[in-house]
């Protein structure tokens, strides 16, 4: 409750009070003995408590305490205080985390208690959008929000990191989400991700992330490597009534033995990632594994009666796995299948592990995609498709 700093040498005598100390002073000042009366949970995170004083008035706090910035409450009439216990003007009020406190004053209790339980709370912004667009397929990909209590008509456009898709009008029911998808064209210009949205003659602007998904068409080989080729590897991925099958065969001549005490991705591993959804973007946490995502570990040099394939994740089990392993002179050969669901693309990424020698952590990797943290974000894997590639204009 003091200024730093304040405390030291011969400036100790001198301490001076800083902002926390008012807030505590006005608290006290207005809520000292107070009981709580009421409770109103108003609209987008607005919530407001009413409490009786020791004078028998009423006095009420009402903040946002999902620390929204774009929430307005009709205040009017009302008399205000904000947290330092300043007058503030009553009218269309800004309410964010932190509270305003309004007296009674002129009010009955019946009606004030009223009035609070009432309030309506707008939205300048009223569209919220996931944090990041995806760019899968040619589309940008990701979900949208109207927060308002009114159903909205809106154009609404996408641009950045190289490309812009076209205007399209979408209607967005209150209080309801819409996935988008919406088809790009390049850009000469690489400029930040962000939605453009214009409604009943306002504009709103949305930053967003913008991810690109590397795409590796179905029955297409790819060759990918470690950072100094020593390992190589190529692959064959199908998508195909359900199923993807993998052939992959790894350059590899260090045999790291089999796993023993160590964590599947510190000897010779194959990790497949997989997301059946991708195109899910949900608007909080949308990098986070979904039930739809799993990753499957395959270890070609444990030995025999030992498990070769575990997997991570419920979307599928070792039941529904189909997987042989060959070890040849200079490395091994996979071939892995597992159900894909009915999409025509699934999430899908590739990393190999490659430990030296038996006991040894992995020294190297090799992956497709090149996202990073595949192992915690799915927004990084790349896409299979079955579908044929579509020129992006």
């Amino acid at each position: 409750m003091l200024t730093p700093g304040a405390e030291t040498g011969v400036s100790w005598h001198e301490l001076i009070p800083n902002e926390t100390a008012v807030t505590y002073n006005a608290l006290a000042r207005y809520f000292e003995g107070s009981k709580p009366t009421a409770k109103y949970r108003l609209t987008n995170g607005t919530i407001c408590y009413v409490y009786r004083r020791k004078d028998g008035s009423l006095i009420a706090a009402v903040w946002n305490y999902r620390k929204r910035t774009n929430t307005l409450a009709d205040l009017s009439g009302f008399k205000l205080l904000d947290l330092f216990g300043n007058p503030v003007p009553s009218g269309l009020i800004n309410v964010r985390h932190d509270p305003y406190y309004i007296l009674q004053r002129k009010h009955g209790e019946q009606e004030f208690l009223k009035a609070l339980g009432h309030l309506k709370i707008e939205l300048s912004d009223p569209f919220r959008s996931s944090p990041l667009v995806r760019i899968i397929g040619g589309n940008a990909v990701g979900t949208l929000k109207n927060d308002s209590a009114h159903e909205l008509s809106s154009t609404l456009l996408f641009s950045g990191n190289g490309f812009a898709s076209s205007v399209q009008t979408v209607k967005v029911p209150a209080y309801t989400k819409l996935p988008f998808s919406l088809p790009l064209h390049k850009k000469s210009v690489k400029t930040p991700g962000e939605l453009n949205l214009e409604f009943a003659g306002r504009k709103q602007v949305i930053p967003v992330e913008t991810i690109p998904a590397p795409r590796w068409n179905s029955g297409e080989t790819k060759e990918f490597s470690s950072p100094d080729k020593k390992l190589r590897c190529t692959g064959t991925a199908v998508l195909k009534d359900g199923r993807c099958t993998l052939n992959l065969e790894v350059r590899d001549a260090s045999d790291s033995g089999p796993l023993g005490d160590r964590m599947h991705w510190e000897t010779d591993c194959v990790e497949l990632f997989a997301d059946l959804n991708p195109a899910k973007i949900p608007l909080e946490d949308p990098q986070f594994y979904t039930p739809e995502t799993f990753r499957i570990f395959v270890m070609p040099r444990n030995g025999e009666g030992e498990d070769h394939v575990r997997v991570q994740g419920k979307a599928v089990s070792i039941a529904d796995l189909s997987c042989r392993t060959k070890l040849l002179k200079d490395g091994y050969r996979i071939r892995l299948s597992f159900p894909a669901g009915k999409q025509p693309c699934i999430g899908f990424d590739i990393k190999v592990d490659d430990s030296g020698y038996s006991k040894s952590s992995a020294r190297r990797e090799a992956a497709w995609g090149g996202g990073n943290s595949l192992y915690r974000n799915r927004c990084n894997f790349g896409i299979l498709s079955s579908l044929n590639q579509g020129k992006t204009k």
